[in-house]
């Protein structure tokens, strides 16, 4: 059965259709790069953090996760959000208890170790956002509209928020927006990739809010708010600490 759309609604899912096809690009490009030992696609520049393999597989799943939900394969697009989901939680789990599940060099043994303190182990905060990224999905699929839209506001939000400081602690050489404490850091074109996945996912949220005629100040405040919440809060800390650690090299 097709499904009439309005304007507004046919650019919202455009919008999100060609960001979570960008996803997909950024983690096939950097798969492709690990398995030619192209380190440039991998790295970007040799003083850079690596993208590690399982981050590139989650983003490739991901973005075919949104796709799939858009043209309505409800079943791969579930199946797809589950093992992002469940990527993104072990990867914590193994970080917070300390533990190895084998799972970080499960499909590539990896040779680029850069401002890795595991091998092969993504960042947890890009293991937060692809645990995020998951949750949001099977959200979307399984919640009712009301609760589906706050979903949709929040989790994205907190995505783009967390890859927006990161990349901004490249540009300006602040370490512990895009790195939190000792950990493997989160690559540069990691950040750009959960850029593009917020950003797809939150025009999602704006084409569901126009589907069903839910007006947009039921669930914008809790987009903005999320946004200036945490990076008023995360921006401080990382400050902080980052202060902190040049006056003990000093």
């Amino acid at each position: 059965m097709l499904v009439m759309e309005n304007k507004g609604q046919t650019i919202a899912r455009w919008k999100s259709e060609i960001c979570a096809y960008l996803v997909c690009l950024v983690g096939a490009v950097v798969l492709f790069g690990w398995y030619s030992h192209n380190t440039s696609l991998v790295q970007i520049h040799a003083t850079f953090v690596p993208m590690q393999y399982n981050t590139a597989a989650g983003f490739l799943l991901s973005g075919l996760s949104i796709v799939a939900l858009l043209y309505h394969f409800k079943k791969v697009a579930q199946a797809c959000a589950a093992i992002v989901f469940i990527l993104g939680l072990f990867t914590l789990i193994q970080y917070i208890f300390s533990i190895n599940l084998g799972i970080d060099q499960l499909l590539m043994e990896h040779y680029i170790t850069v401002k890795t303190s595991h091998p092969g182990r993504m960042a947890p905060n890009t293991a937060l956002c692809f645990m995020l990224t998951g949750l949001c999905l099977l959200a979307y699929l399984h919640l009712k509209t009301k609760f589906r839209l706050v979903a949709l506001a929040v989790i994205p939000t907190t995505i783009f928020t967390l890859a927006t400081l990161a990349l901004l602690g490249y540009l300006s050489n602040v370490d512990t927006l895009y790195g939190w404490g000792k950990l493997t850091k989160m690559a540069l074109h990691t950040s750009v990739a959960f850029m593009l996945i917020g950003l797809s996912l939150l025009s999602l949220a704006w084409r569901e809010s126009q589907v069903n005629q839910t007006p947009v100040h039921h669930w914008l405040p809790f987009a903005i708010g999320t946004m200036l919440l945490l990076a008023t809060l995360l921006t401080w800390q990382a400050v902080t600490i980052n202060e902190s650690n040049k006056q003990r090299n000093t």
